[in-house]
């Protein structure tokens, strides 16, 4: 059976230490850049290069996180200099949340490990297969996947998977979250997320009345626990268990390490039986959340699963863990014989995760005492003297003449010099050299750029069939399209195959006698419980030669599998292009059409190659989304699609949609995005086409949104009419993220 491994955080050196210390078999850490925590107490690269050798003397491995979404500066000017002396020093894997990145560092650094970032919502098989013909090793998992999705990945990928055990949940899917960055400015794809999902919201109705709930705190899951199911994660094939808590304090990353060993251990050893309640009080008092949940293992979505009146991290341990340095156990043979060369071999004990390793070293002859001999205690004490070293003799065996003469300091430096180079050759098997250029790598990637044709389509998303009823009306609109809801779901049930196919077929001929080309939207994460409605959508595309609008990583893998024809596949802005790397990443794989992602400013998005990507100028910005259901968790689930709000404290009001087919949520802006009078400045970016996002509106706003679009991007003759005031808003053109 293969070793499991247990995947600690770090924030700084000392806990980095300690948790290698208390058990850990490898460490993720963030460096001075592209990290997800930019407020933690981020490496430098000397600090760095101190733990990972640390790391690599003991045999545990050390990992970096570079799992935010890079810029076209960042990825093209810093990315090569800041990895290439990490990847010298021997770093055992970067976790990646852009494609880009990942791409560069794949043909940058060929032999580092690179692992897919749950930023990157894994939620199946198809993605799992997707990273690993990407040249990803490891695939972390959406969070919320059970046990038995995990296990169908295992089963059908060979790649390692890396799953959370123990720590802090996010709301939404991660990588699928822009509630920081609408709201704040502050991204969390950017490393800077404010949380305000730890922060009190009402629930209200569509006729916005509230709804009453268990608490306030209704963005705010508990902690996870997983430790009673470590060996049913194993069982489901986890190999790697992961522990949250970069910006958590020294006891807690020690203690939780040192209690999940213990059950690694007993699972490994064939001896886990159950957890006792000792174990557990103490992974209560290291830190949570009102308490911990395991429900996303087993359930879609639990009420009970949310800390709803509290949201504070609350740490009760009294005690501190105490964690003793952990030493590599070395066996000595010391030889001294008169006439002879004396001569110190040190061979790591019971190497474990190191490799057998030996080293002798050999000093001055040993002469005759003429005054006083040296003992053999004596020799022995300053044989003993290790220090501050990452060594301890375990055992020492000399083979000493009687009536010697040793000079002490010779053979101090014989034990040093012993000791440096067996330190050495484990280091040296870690490292590396690059042999090329930032130069050499950049020029790989070259987005596929065209002529401005002078035209710029319009494709427009609807949520429900009054909102298509209006679109049909203007046949100026290029492309529509049509929400998985829609085609999948109705009346409280999913529909089978052949009224999912007859459903399409019908809109279909509805769009084309208005001379629209239907595109079919993907759900925003595709898990295998809408497998079934997928394979009669991928009939009916075929059939129909109709575009698809795809949001995950896992559809577009799905999409190939099935056939589909990669000029026909749209990439939503959930698939992040924030690079010409990330955009030539996808056209080297047979992509071709994009949308352009909300979070860059109109500066960026004017040194980013836009000529194939449709760019929204209007609809309320999707900022999450969720299994976690609001309906669910305070009425009960009803199979019904219900709009709700969020009330914040300042009284904005953030719709809410659950998306019955899927099951999952989506919370959207509360202020609409208006670039719409602003087209003269997207035509200059040689945009391929602008996007209208319908979410709520009814029919008549329907229609004032395309009057309004037609004006300014067909006749060029608008005039800003019903579109302003204060539930407007232009989102991130101006500002941008840090």
């Amino acid at each position: 059976m293969r070793k499991l491994e247990i995947l600690a955080p770090a924030g700084n050196l000392e806990i980095f230490k300690s948790n290698i210390d208390a058990g850990a078999d490898a460490i993720y850490f963030g460096g001075e850049m592209f990290g997800a925590r930019a407020y933690a107490d981020n490496f430098s690269f000397l600090e760095a290069k101190e733990a990972i050798e640390y790391a690599h003397l003991r045999g545990k491995s050390a990992y970096l996180t570079v799992n935010t979404l890079l810029k076209n500066i960042e990825i093209e000017s810093q990315l090569f200099d800041y990895l290439k002396p990490y990847y010298e020093i021997g770093l055992d894997a970067v976790i990646v949340q852009d494609f880009g990145v990942m791409n560069f560092i794949h043909d940058a650094f060929e032999d580092l490990a690179i692992h897919a970032s749950t930023q990157m919502t894994i939620a199946n098989r198809y993605g799992a297969d997707f990273m690993k013909k990407c040249g990803a090793n490891r695939i972390v998992t959406a969070r919320e996947l059970s046990l038995k999705e995990i296990k169908n990945i295992s089963d059908n990928v060979d790649v390692e998977i890396e799953t959370f055990v123990h720590g802090a949940l996010c709301y939404a899917y991660s990588g699928q979250c822009l509630m920081s960055s609408l709201i704040g400015g502050r991204s969390g794809n950017r490393g800077r997320c404010a949380q305000p999902c730890r922060l009190p919201y009402h629930l209200l109705d569509n006729e916005f009345n509230e709804i009453k709930t268990k608490g306030e705190y209704l963005l705010s899951p508990k902690d996870l626990c997983g430790l009673k199911y470590v060996k049913d994660m194993a069982d489901a094939g986890v190999y790697s268990f992961k522990i949250e808590g970069r910006m958590k304090n020294a006891n807690y990353a020690n203690g939780v390490v040192s209690v999940y060993r213990k059950y690694i251990d007993a699972y490994e050893s064939g001896d886990f039986s159950s957890v006792s309640k000792n174990d557990e009080q103490k992974l209560l008092d290291f830190g949570n959340r009102s308490g911990f949940t395991s429900s996303y293992f087993f359930k879609h979505n639990d009420p009970d699963m949310m800390s709803s009146k509290k949201s504070s991290f609350e740490n009760n341990s009294a005690e501190n863990v105490n964690i003793c340095s952990k030493k590599i156990s070395l066996i000595c043979e010391f030889k001294a014989k008169l006439g002879e060369e004396m001569s110190i071999q040190l061979s790591l004990k019971d190497s474990g995760d190191l490799p057998e390793i030996s080293v002798e070293k050999k000093g001055q002859i040993v002469e005759q005492a003429q005054k006083r001999a040296v003992s053999k205690p004596e020799i022995l004490e300053k044989i003993n003297k290790v220090g501050n070293t990452p060594f301890i003799f375990d055992d020492i065996y000399m083979d000493v003449d009687e009536d010697i003469f040793i000079p002490m300091s010779k053979l101090n430096e014989l034990r040093r010099d012993a000791m440096e180079d067996i330190m050495s050759i484990i280091l040296s098997k870690y490292n590396r050299s690059c042999l090329v250029s930032n130069k050499d790598i950049l020029a790989k990637y070259h987005a596929d750029k065209r002529d401005d044709g002078g035209n710029i389509n319009i494709m427009v998303t609807v949520k429900d069939y009054e909102q298509l009823q209006e679109v049909i009306l203007h046949n100026y609109i290029d492309s529509a399209v049509i929400d998985y809801n829609m085609l999948v779901f109705e009346g409280g049930n999913i529909l089978d195959f052949q009224k999912i196919y007859a459903k399409i077929q019908d809109i279909n001929e509805d769009l084309s006698e208005a001379g629209i080309k239907m595109v079919i939207g993907l759900p925003a994460v595709f898990r295998e419980r809408s497998k079934k409605e997928m394979e009669a959508l991928m009939k009916a595309i075929k059939d129909f030669d109709l575009l698809v609008l795809a949001c995950s990583y896992d559809e577009l893998d799905y999409l190939e599998i099935n056939n589909i024809l990669k000029r026909n596949i749209i990439l939503d802005n959930r698939l992040y292009t924030f690079s010409n790397v990330a955009l030539s990443s996808f056209e080297n794989f047979g992509y071709k059409t994009f949308c352009a992602p909300i979070e860059l400013n109109k500066a960026e998005l004017s040194h980013r190659i836009n000529n194939n990507s449709y760019i929204s100028i209007y609809g309320r910005s999707c900022m999450m989304i969720t299994a976690n259901c609001q309906v669910n968790n305070s009425k009960g689930c009803t199979h019904i699609p219900e709009l709700t709000y969020l009330q914040d404290r300042y009284k904005m009001d953030f719709p809410v949609r659950n998306v019955c087919g899927p099951c999952y949520n989506e919370i959207y802006n509360s202020k609409i995005l208006n670039l719409i009078s602003d087209i003269d400045e997207v035509k200059k970016m040689n945009f391929a086409g602008v996007r209208i996002d319908f979410t709520i509106e009814d029919k008549d706003q329907v229609k004032d949104v395309l009057q309004e679009v037609y004006s300014f991007c067909k006749t060029g003759n608008g005039r800003e009419g019903v579109l302003t005031g204060n539930d407007y808003t232009k989102g991130h053109w101006k500002r941008g993220v840090e």
